[in-house]
């Protein structure tokens, strides 16, 4: 019977060891919040930003949720391809303090997150929802859309262009060719 009870502690103790430590998640904790901190900062290079997250994910992302690592590794991609924006950060408090400057107090549109709790053995309150648009935003029509006039004349120039290369008077390449830098030069 004493044999059963060292195997079934040595096998405790051996699950026990398999996964990670406190401490080893209290420092990735810590590590994502720093890297996260850097991204809200505009002094630091992007570089140093996405060596962080490398490190992160490379070091520190044992035992960590899979939406922290998910997250990490898309900040590592979104810094790759040059995306120098910031990560901001707008809590509900520092809206209304900007409000209060200006004078305006809280903005009447601004829901709260979440009531607070009446009763530790009850739910929070309901809150109010916000009403929507009466009549939504029309759709823009084509002629809305940003290049559409010139576009259309491209489109002209190359129905004009088609048909004198049906009749052989031009070649066909060359109206295509036309077309790509006229739509090029409509949206630069």
């Amino acid at each position: 019977m004493t044999v059963r009870v060292a195997v079934a502690a040595i096998a405790a103790a051996a699950l026990a060891a398999c996964g990670p430590g406190l401490e080893a998640l209290h420092e990735g904790n810590v590590r994502f919040e720093h890297c996260y901190r850097l991204d809200t900062d505009s002094r630091i290079a992007p570089t140093h930003r996405e060596y962080c997250w490398r490190d992160w994910t490379e070091t520190y992302a044992y035992g960590q949720p899979l939406d922290r690592v998910e997250y990490a590794r898309r900040r590592i991609v979104s810094l790759e391809s040059g995306d120098v924006e910031l990560v901001t950060i707008f809590h509900r408090h520092a809206q209304e303090r900007v409000f209060a400057e200006v004078g305006a107090g809280t903005p009447p549109d601004a829901p709260m997150a979440a009531p607070a709790p009446t009763s530790a053995h009850e739910p929070p309150p309901k809150t109010v929802p916000v009403a929507k648009p009466a009549t939504p935003d029309p759709a823009p029509s084509a002629s809305d859309l940003p290049g559409a006039a010139c576009g259309s004349e491209c489109d002209k120039s190359l129905t004009e262009c088609g048909k004198l290369c049906d009749g052989k008077q031009a070649d066909c390449n060359t109206c295509r060719e036309d077309y790509r830098h006229c739509m090029r030069r409509c949206f630069e």
